[in-house]
């Protein structure tokens, strides 16, 4: 999307802001579909997703985190991945 091939997502949850690197999304659970927006594309697309996910990343620092995301949060970042892997919604 930004001309590179990195896998970098930045988002915020409440006051902390999150960097991840390489993000991949190894559990998710609750699937759902809903219909999503971005500025990449006109309109609105349906898509599935996962009311709660489990990711792996690895931080600034290279160091391997795991987390468990719901709700707004795990929908952001499936989004965001999808986005790495080249997926637009």
């Amino acid at each position: 999307m930004i001309g590179e091939t990195k896998r970098i997502i930045v988002f915020c949850t409440g006051p902390l802001f999150v960097v991840m690197l390489n993000p991949q999304i190894i559990y998710g659970t609750g699937e759902y579909e809903s219909e999503e927006e971005c500025p990449s594309l006109e309109g609105k697309r349906k898509v599935k997703r996962y009311a709660f996910i489990v990711v792996t990343w690895q931080d600034t620092e290279m160091k391997q985190r795991t987390g468990k995301l719901y709700g707004y949060s795990a929908k952001l970042v499936q989004h965001a991945i999808d986005h790495c892997n080249g997926i637009l919604v």
